[in-house]
């Protein structure tokens, strides 16, 4: 009997990502990664974005455990994920600048075991030299009753922004965001702005939780304000007050610099009301 089945549970945003960074140009050649959840919590899938040198790309996917396909046959990418619309929306490769957030939202989550297993297969019907960076939004399922359900007196709205300007070509700088003692922070959504290719990785050092598995593409995690990462779709994440988040961005530009602007926005969680 499982003791835990009545233990009061929440869910918290994290991501998993795989990566096809050499492709075939062979149209029925079916690349094959394998993601494998951590042993320590469930996930839940809500949501995938992917960013490609050329979305001509099929794919497909399966729990590798029980070795279900979730499709009958391999689909386009773009009929399966999100993906950032460039300024030029027909063109087949990205803009230097960041375009729209927007995912592809599964009609209803999938469950996914610790230490499971679930494959992702894609084959290149470019024709050219392709990569593709791939992204599955959704939630750790953690033990215990919600933190932000505590009996706070007041929430009022909040954001913290982290820059890291001029980023050397092919350099990786880390930064910390944190909240002051007053209140604790409930992140609801991010927003971003870039001027080239680059990734992220964000853990939270107060609790020792990552964000995600590996570092995600910056488009595949966070657009504009008009297109941000909406947490509230699939799940918040939670900082004490006066917890701190680390967060490490690679410049994936070769010989330019970029700029890279992350904003967490939600609402301080306070103690007590305004006198």
């Amino acid at each position: 009997m499982n003791k835990n089945f009545n233990t009061p549970k929440y869910e918290e945003y994290f991501i998993y990502s795989t990566d096809f960074l050499s492709l075939t140009t062979i149209p029925t050649d079916f690349s094959v990664n394998t993601i494998r959840t951590s042993p320590d919590t469930p996930f839940k899938i809500y949501a995938t974005t992917f960013l490609a040198t050329d979305s001509r790309l099929s794919v497909r996917f399966k729990d590798y455990d029980s070795g279900r396909y979730f499709q009958d046959t391999d689909s386009d990418i773009r009929n399966v994920a999100g993906r950032p619309l460039p300024p030029s929306v027909g063109s087949t490769t990205m803009s230097p600048n960041n375009g729209e957030f927007l995912p592809y939202i599964w009609s209803t989550p999938y469950f996914i075991y610790p230490t499971a297993t679930f494959t992702v297969e894609m084959a290149n019907t470019s024709a050219i030299a392709n990569q593709c960076r791939m992204s599955f939004h959704g939630a750790k399922i953690q033990q215990g009753t919600p933190p932000w359900l505590k009996d706070y007196k007041q929430k009022v709205p909040y954001m913290n922004t982290v820059r890291f300007d001029n980023l050397a070509a092919n350099a990786t700088t880390s930064s910390a965001i944190t909240t002051g003692k007053d209140g604790d922070f409930l992140i609801t959504s991010i927003s971003l702005t870039r001027t080239g290719q680059g990734t992220i990785f964000i853990t939270e050092s107060t609790r020792g939780r990552d964000w995600m598995d590996k570092a995600v593409h910056l488009d595949n995690f966070a657009g504009q304000a008009y297109s941000p990462n909406n947490l509230l779709i699939k799940s918040p994440r939670f900082l004490e007050g006066g917890g701190a988040l680390n967060i490490t961005v690679t410049n994936l530009e070769a010989d330019a610099t970029n700029s890279v602007r992350v904003t967490f926005m939600g609402y301080k969680l306070l103690n007590r009301g305004y006198v």
